[in-house]
């Protein structure tokens, strides 16, 4: 039997059994495995990739699920016979990720959903990270980017709404979409190829909204670590006649996960050690993480939920924030913005783009702040 073409990234942020599925397709659409193969147990498996049985498992179950192989039995898996027409992409899709953006968990469950969408449809999804240069005349290096391009690139994705990134995807006349982690970025010149993706996030605030006024809320703090915010209340909240203010939370720059729920659990206990005067009826988080520092800090302090302060956070489906309650949220479904997004790019691959929504945020009350 051939040697079975798949390696384990240990520091790959896939799942090793999305690592198996994805390398076993490439495997297949490049013509390593043929129709009729067969393929290795999944003991088989196991034992070369240095990994538990359950994940070439799931594995096989995912690639039989997608039609890339039969499973018969006694007679194993083999490649399915209608698999030869998978071996041409139809189109290449490239992803263009600064380093920091990669690494969130909202970023990988967009992108994996996208992914799965297009392979589908017959496109190849690459990704590749651009390094931030911090004091640079030009603050990425796009060198590894500008060589994936040389080849034929039929669509770009790029995370983030740097103008060196969108110029330098024009100066390539090659059709794009772009959005950034704030979600809610102007639109692009016409002139230009691409346009940016946003998530409406007007009617979870005017839902958030309506909660406040029929829970007789007159004060409101929205706190979060960083500017441009991910959405903004405070406009909603201000028409409706309820007094609002934002606090942002220093934090590091690019931060990782733990440092915001740090940054968070610090800000709030310096402050509480002064007075509770500053509380008000509704603590407003626009991250999650920052949430579960605050949180902390609030309950450590004997602050009461929802008794004297009720809260409410920015959450990702499958990935809320865990605290000793269930929060009011304002959700957002990062699956289905990346099916949102595979759906754009199908639709008007080689064409100018039209702006698209998908996956948009809901609000939804909870213990922490308990409907009216």
């Amino acid at each position: 039997m051939r040697k079975f073409p798949v390696e384990i990234d240990r520091s790959s942020p896939l799942g090793f059994a999305e690592q198996v599925v994805k390398g076993v397709k490439d495997a297949i659409r490049t013509g390593r495995y043929r129709e009729g193969d067969r393929l290795p147990t999944w003991r088989e498996m196991a034992e070369t990739l240095g990994v538990s049985q359950r994940i070439p498992r799931e594995a096989i179950a995912q690639l039989v699920r997608d039609g890339f192989v039969v499973s018969r039995p006694r007679l194993g898996c083999t490649v399915a016979a209608d698999v030869a027409r998978r071996r041409e992409w139809k189109g290449v899709v490239l992803v263009v990720q600064s380093r920091s953006e990669s690494e969130s968990y909202s970023s990988l469950c967009m992108f994996n959903a996208m992914e799965r969408i297009l392979a589908r449809a017959g496109f190849a999804v690459i990704r590749t990270n651009v390094e931030h240069r911090a004091g640079k005349h030009t603050p990425y290096d796009l060198a590894m980017a500008d060589r994936i391009l040389s080849f034929k690139i039929d669509f770009v994705v790029i995370e983030g709404s740097s103008r060196q990134l969108q110029r330098w995807i024009e100066s390539h006349h090659t059709p794009y979409l772009s959005f950034s982690n704030t979600w809610g970025c102007a639109a692009l010149d016409e002139s230009i190829l691409g346009n940016h993706l946003r998530l409406d996030f007007s009617k979870a605030i005017k839902d958030f909204v309506g909660h406040c006024r029929r829970a007789n809320v007159r004060r409101v703090l929205q706190v979060s670590f960083a500017y441009p915010e991910m959405f903004d209340a405070i406009p909603g909240l201000y028409a409706a006649g309820i007094d609002s203010e934002r606090w942002t939370v220093p934090c590091e720059r690019d931060p990782t996960p733990n440092q915001v729920t740090a940054a968070g659990m610090k800000a709030f206990s310096d402050r509480l050690r002064k007075n509770r005067d500053w509380l008000p009826d509704v603590l407003l988080f626009t991250d999650d993480y920052l949430a579960i520092g605050g949180v902390m800090a609030l309950m450590h302090a004997g602050v009461r939920i929802p008794g004297e302060v009720r809260v409410v956070t920015f959450a990702n489906v499958g990935n809320e924030p865990v605290l000793p309650f269930s929060p009011a949220c304002i959700v957002a479904d990062c699956a289905r913005l990346g099916e949102a997004i595979a759906r754009t790019i199908l639709q008007n691959a080689g064409k100018k783009l039209r702006s698209t929504n998908g996956g948009n945020p809901v609000y939804m009350p909870g213990e922490s702040f308990p409907p009216c």
